[in-house]
């Protein structure tokens, strides 16, 4: 069952992990993804899984670490079920040598965080202070955007840290190195099947995601469509703070690929300049982004025609209220992704190569 939305603080239910929700090992997810933006130009993205498809539903660990010339190295571990321990609120261990320790204020908000990671040959500690809290898309709590407690499907994505500082101590190949910038941290949970073949039901059958930093302002947005079984029917949220406070918000909101392009080294089509439209009474958004660097770029899950793209972009930020526009240049991390058979011009290429 859908909820009416409405913009509202996350709370200790949206913080929490949501053990109780269970699903088939093939479908049901459940994470933490941190981005983060560093000073000397490196950008790292990681996810923390208690549950992930690929990986048998069992716990895992991804670190992505891009250097200014777009090089990324990536690490994956899978744990067995045991090993991941749900240490309360946000906090949480996988193994021995991997942890995220939540800190909260005297308002139950998430002041920080800490995380303490060791995959292969990369090593993470970083210490977060939060700038702006997080936001849910509907009044209640769990925030879960679709919920149907007699099966226990849902679904659920929550920004919980969309702007906070950091320092950290990143290790790769045995070099250290001491950086400090901008983090951003969410939470995804579904126990509803997200990205599938051609033609079957999914809740997430086209999508794109993101989040920017440009000056005192932090950008998030998702615009999810769900496949024809749900009326292809779209999550629209899209919101920005200002500082620690929380600017514009609205459901009026799409986003547009103004211009796709091959990728040379995988044959597939990305996203190579987008732009994103928002409204709410007296004031428009207009976000470009641009001069992307690819951190990932594939076919969806292994599944055949479906597509994902994943860059670290350039960002420029317009504004207009009353009869004033206002400017911001800032970076950008953003995904486009389908499931198999909405966007069959690869196939179509081929057959006509032939």
């Amino acid at each position: 069952m859908s909820s009416e939305r409405a913009f509202r603080d996350v709370t200790a239910e949206e913080y929490r992990w949501h053990t109780e929700l269970k699903g088939d090992a093939a479908t049901i997810v459940e994470l933490l993804w941190i981005d983060g933006q560093f000073d000397n130009g490196w950008q790292i993205g990681i996810g923390l899984l208690r549950a992930r498809p690929l990986a048998g539903g069992n716990p895992a660990i991804t670190i992505k670490l891009m250097a200014p010339d777009g090089k990324v190295t990536e690490v994956n571990r899978t744990f067995r079920p045991d090993e991941f321990h749900d240490e309360g609120g946000l906090s949480a261990r996988w193994g021995s040598e991997n942890s995220v320790i939540g800190r909260m204020d005297e308002s139950g908000r998430l002041a920080g965080y800490s995380l303490r990671l060791a995959v292969e040959d990369i090593r993470v500690v970083l210490d977060a202070e939060t700038v702006c809290s997080g936001v849910k898309f509907v009044a209640r709590s769990p925030g879960y955007t679709v919920h149907e407690p007699e099966t226990q499907l849902a679904v659920g994505w929550w920004p919980l840290v969309p702007r906070a500082t950091c320092r950290a101590t990143i290790t790769h190949g045995g070099a250290p190195m001491e950086v400090q910038g901008l983090i951003y941290l969410e939470r995804q949970v579904s126990s509803f099947p997200l990205g599938g073949h051609e033609g079957e039901k999914t809740a997430q059958s086209i999508w794109t995601w993101g989040h920017v930093f440009a000056g005192d302002y932090t950008i998030g947005w998702t615009d999810s469509g769900a496949s024809e079984d749900f009326g292809y029917r779209h999550f629209t949220p899209f919101f920005v703070w200002k500082g620690a406070e929380p600017f514009f918000w609205t459901f009026a909101f799409a986003s547009y690929v103004e211009r796709f392009a091959v990728n040379p080294d995988n044959g597939l089509a990305y996203p190579a300049v987008v732009t994103l439209k928002a409204a709410m009474p007296d004031i428009d958004m207009f976000v470009r982004l641009e001069n992307g660097r690819s951190s990932e770029h594939c076919v969806f899950n292994n599944k055949p025609g479906s597509l994902y793209s994943r860059q670290v972009c350039d960002a420029q930020v317009q504004f207009r209220r009353w009869g004033r526009s206002h400017r911001a240049a800032g970076h950008a991390v953003f995904e486009w992704g389908t499931s198999a058979g909405n966007f069959p011009f690869a196939e179509a290429g081929a057959v006509a190569d032939g």
